[in-house]
């Protein structure tokens, strides 16, 4: 009886972690299953894509970025902002430092490593 006891626990264990496994190899969220070059990756830069083509008609029409994705909202420039299914989910926005060009991207939880499309390169880049 005490073995059938210790093997339903390591059984049910064993579906704990697979689990776990799972859940964090699909999502991306932690660094430790994080992949930038995996097919969930590429879908998350596909998400991406209406963000950059309202950030680029955002900077058209007032001749600027704005400051926080929120404003393509506001002025119409994209009916919602959808969120990167991969990672930690959500979108990392900022101007590059050396170029003042919007950088977009995502990443794991904690920031590192991330996938970023950066303007004034029109290139994707991972930081690691």
């Amino acid at each position: 009886m005490r073995n059938i006891l210790v093997i339903g626990a390591l059984l049910i264990f064993g579906l704990v972690i697979a689990v776990w496994v799972r859940n964090g190899v699909v999502s991306g969220r932690t660094e430790l299953f994080f992949n930038p070059t995996s097919p969930a990756a590429s879908r998350a830069k596909e998400q991406a894509q209406p963000v950059i083509d309202a950030l680029r008609a955002y900077h058209t029409k007032f001749e600027r970025y704005p400051d926080h994705l929120e404003e393509l909202v506001d002025t119409g420039c994209l009916h919602d902002i959808s969120v990167p299914s991969y990672g930690e989910g959500v979108w990392v926005y900022f101007k590059d430092s050396h170029s003042s060009a919007p950088v977009l991207g995502f990443s794991a939880v904690g920031g590192y490593p991330g996938v970023y499309f950066r303007f004034h390169t029109n290139e994707w880049t991972v930081d690691q």
